[in-house]
């Protein structure tokens, strides 16, 4: 790690998930511009990101709950919060499944299986 990496903040980090964000969104209108040798890997880099943010999703959700922000909200529950916040997991039941999924990994035995869905694995 180096030191930048070890200076950064949470600010930082949110304005660089937006700047990510706006990368691949542009990204999609220049794919005619990536080598098809290279298509592969700009799938498993895309991939990866999104395993790692779905992740994150998890661990922000846990963090609002920890911390009774969703208790305090009008959503009336984890999976309207989740819904409320995430659009894209409000249809097909994603934000339910996201909501339970906090809740069991809340279990102390469940430990494990909350660290790896954080972790995108």
């Amino acid at each position: 790690m180096d030191s930048s990496e070890a200076t950064r903040d949470s600010a930082s980090c949110w304005a660089a998930v937006k700047a990510g964000t706006a990368a691949v969104t542009e990204l999609v209108g220049l794919l005619w511009q990536v080598q098809g040798a290279d298509l592969g890997a700009l799938l498993e880099a895309l991939d990866a990101m999104t395993a790692v943010a779905g992740g994150a999703r998890v661990a922000v959700v846990a963090e609002a709950e920890s911390r009774g922000e969703i208790s305090a909200s009008q959503a009336g529950s984890t999976a309207g919060w989740v819904a409320e916040h995430a659009p894209t997991l409000a249809a097909g039941g994603g934000a339910g499944q996201v909501a339970r999924l906090v809740r069991e990994c809340a279990r102390p035995d469940l430990r494990s299986v909350q660290a790896a869905a954080v972790s995108g694995r």
